[in-house]
């Protein structure tokens, strides 16, 4: 879904045929919300049985292991990012750079303060697309500490507040700064609250009309513009993280047979590169586009189609190629017992 929305944002601003008209085509950025409750479901979990089983969570572990898992590929991109930004681009375009200057985007970027820099400098999109990344471990840094002094019994009523009261204050005029930076910690606490009601209380039905009646209400979320057209700005927030939590909570429970297979195993190993290089990948075949210049030959739905195609399987060959021979020597080391 990201690489459907960046994809015709790509191709709308470089003059080239898109989908962007149609709702699928624009819920990228719900599709990172939902990835984000998807995160605080998982990451919330492993805390708090760590918590729960032994008394403690280690602080130096814990980071260590993130950082294994998300530092290679981010500097990577973050990199490429600035050689693309502020030597590639200078040397194509006669104007003079409007971006942030080099070194706030080092400071920014490096520090895992993207969305910082996406929100106030706008720089190229191979270096915005870190914005998530740089929440996500705001989220973590804050959270993880939090956790090792409450304890477990009552980590559930802590997210559960946390989730209620930044909700409150994420959309109170006196805090637009939060909306601003894009700091939705509201999602990773509310499926962090959506994972130990499911581990600890089954609250979760498992009946299986309530689940795909759910995958409907998703299908139809994520297709249309339904509730964005129904829903004000701050309820149709809400009515997400509710959906997004309850959703992944649900499916937790029981297997369902389109996202348990195969496939979706191999695609869900390699999604961490699949997200962080599909930016760059948009660059590459926008530049083809330009000097093959296939426009002249091809109708714009056959072109919409090459294009979206094109990004899909070269991101995807890119990340797998990432996986096997850079990410998984970081995370043979993050699996190892010498942390």
């Amino acid at each position: 879904m990201v690489i459907l929305y960046h994809t015709a944002n790509f191709c709308c601003d470089i003059g080239l045929p898109s989908f962007k008209g149609l709702p699928i085509f624009r819920k990228g950025h719900e599709s990172v919300l939902m990835f984000f409750s998807l995160s605080g479901f998982l990451i919330i979990r492993q805390l708090y049985l760590e918590r729960k089983n032994t008394q403690t969570i280690s602080l130096l572990n814990f980071y260590k292991k993130r950082a294994l898992r998300i530092l290679p590929v981010y500097y990577l991109v973050f990199v490429i990012g600035l050689l693309h930004c502020y030597v590639i681009i200078p040397s194509f375009e006669s104007t003079q750079n409007t971006y942030s200057n080099l070194w706030e985007t080092i400071l920014l970027g490096g520090t895992f303060l993207a969305n910082i820099l996406s929100s106030d400098f706008q720089p190229i999109n191979i270096i915005q697309v870190l914005w998530s990344l740089g929440i996500e471990e705001q989220f973590y840094l804050l959270i993880a500490p939090i956790l090792l002094f409450i304890p477990s019994h009552k980590i559930l009523h802590f997210l559960s507040l946390f989730t209620i009261a930044y909700l409150l204050i994420f959309f109170n005029k006196h805090f637009a700064f939060l909306k601003h930076y894009s700091l939705y910690f509201y999602f990773f606490s509310a499926g962090g609250v959506a994972s130990i009601l499911e581990l600890e209380f089954l609250t979760f039905t498992r009946f299986k009309w309530v689940r795909y009646f759910t995958l409907l209400i998703l299908f139809i979320y994520f297709t249309s513009d339904l509730f964005f057209v129904n829903l004000s700005n701050s309820r149709y927030y809400i009515f997400s993280v509710f959906l997004f939590s309850i959703s992944i909570g649900l499916f937790s429970t029981e297997s369902i047979g389109i996202f348990d297979n195969n496939p979706i195993r191999f695609l869900g190993e390699r999604s961490y590169g699949i997200y962080m290089y599909h930016a760059i990948v948009l660059n590459i075949i926008g530049a083809f586009y330009f000097i093959l210049n296939p426009l002249n030959y091809l109708s714009p739905l056959m072109s919409i189609i090459i294009c979206n195609f094109l990004t899909f399987i070269t991101t995807t060959v890119i990340a797998c190629i990432s996986y096997t021979y850079y990410e998984k020597k970081f995370l043979n080391l993050k699996a190892s017992h010498t942390l």
